[in-house]
């Protein structure tokens, strides 16, 4: 351990054979631009590990590039209760934990688990405060109740008590995190009250998770929130609902100074189309990105309705702006294939 502290003593350098992963988690975060060029030895390595010998069913990463410059990386595994008995000897037991590695100075740390439970843990996230801690959120059932969970982990591995995130209703999951610019830690869930799913958000204090306004709490039903950091510390959540027989992208802008949400906007997308499963970046200028799925047919029972036909169309992925004279749509450049 002594030899991984000196060695995160001496970080503060890119890792350049991972530099282009990086640039998605850089854009978000407004934080060092990545290198320019990339190297590497051609040759690509498993971050996920072995469990005694054995091959484990990997997924679900989470990248986070620190101030540091090291990476963070979380991912799902789903393991037996015993690795080593054959699947048709015994009743085959499955959970899903909450894996973590860090990356300083071109090697990988030994991983760490972050759940107890042995069971269903699944999409993990996490952000780095001010003092270069590192908060990792993810959703979990246990004893038939979904709700979502969170560790402390220190720049040396050394995990914080798992603690469950303040429940704001029930069959909460589909957490979301991101640091603002003043070095603050948001949280946002989807969380199931009064017969609807609404966003819920909280911000990280000394004590914990401290819950604010709502993002989202209509009587429609809204999933799958995302969050962005803007310039002045704000911070950005993009979601989708299901309003009258369609899907739609949300957006809205939270200012930590007023303890207050803006008005929230509906990202374009084509009238009766349905759009959903947004993700979004914020520039320092302001400017919102929003990408997006979107069925390419009206009334066809398929994406996220119903059995899907054959053949079937597909649905695309879009990207939206939002700048000063409104939202738009940035159009294919010339000479190539549009989408």
């Amino acid at each position: 351990m002594s030899d991984f502290l000196r060695s995160k003593r001496q970080a503060g350098i890119v890792v350049v054979v991972l530099a282009a992963v990086l640039c998605l988690a850089v854009a978000r975060r407004n934080a060092t631009q990545a290198a320019e060029s990339l190297g590497t030895d051609g040759k690509i390595l498993p971050v996920s590990v072995l469990l005694n010998g054995q091959n484990m069913n990997n997924g679900c990463p989470q990248l986070l590039r620190d101030r540091q410059g090291s990476l963070w990386c979380a991912w799902v595994s789903a393991r037996q209760r015993d690795p080593l008995a054959a699947q048709n000897w015994a009743k085959y037991e499955e959970g899903d934990m909450i894996v973590l590695r860090a990356r300083r100075n071109g090697q990988w740390s030994e991983p760490v688990t972050l759940n107890t439970n042995f069971g269903v843990n699944f999409a993990p996230v996490m952000a780095e405060d001010r003092d270069g801690a590192i908060y990792a959120v993810w959703s979990s059932r246990r004893h038939g109740e979904d709700g979502v969970w969170w560790r402390r982990v220190g720049p040396d591995l050394r995990l914080g008590n798992e603690v469950r995130v303040p429940p704001a209703g029930r069959l909460e999951g589909h957490p979301a995190v991101v640091t603002s610019e003043d070095g603050r830690v948001w949280l946002a869930l989807q969380s199931w009250r009064n017969g609807s799913s609404d966003i819920v958000f909280y911000a990280l204090e000394r004590d914990g998770w401290q819950r604010l306004a709502d993002a989202a709490a209509t009587p429609d039903p809204e999933y799958r929130p995302r969050l962005a950091a803007g310039p002045g510390g704000a911070v950005w959540c993009a979601w989708d609902v299901y309003r009258a027989g369609r899907y739609r992208v949300m957006v809205r802008r939270y200012d930590p100074g007023a303890g207050a949400w803006g008005g929230a906007e509906e990202v374009p997308g084509d009238g009766v189309l349905d759009t959903y499963a947004p993700d979004l970046a914020v520039e320092d200028t302001g400017r919102v990105w929003v990408v997006y799925a979107r069925n390419e047919a009206e009334e066809t029972a398929w994406g996220l309705r119903g059995p899907k036909p054959k053949p079937g169309p597909w649905p695309t992925v879009r990207i939206a702006v939002r700048d000063r004279g409104g939202w738009v749509h940035p159009q294919p450049v010339p000479g190539q294939a549009p989408g």
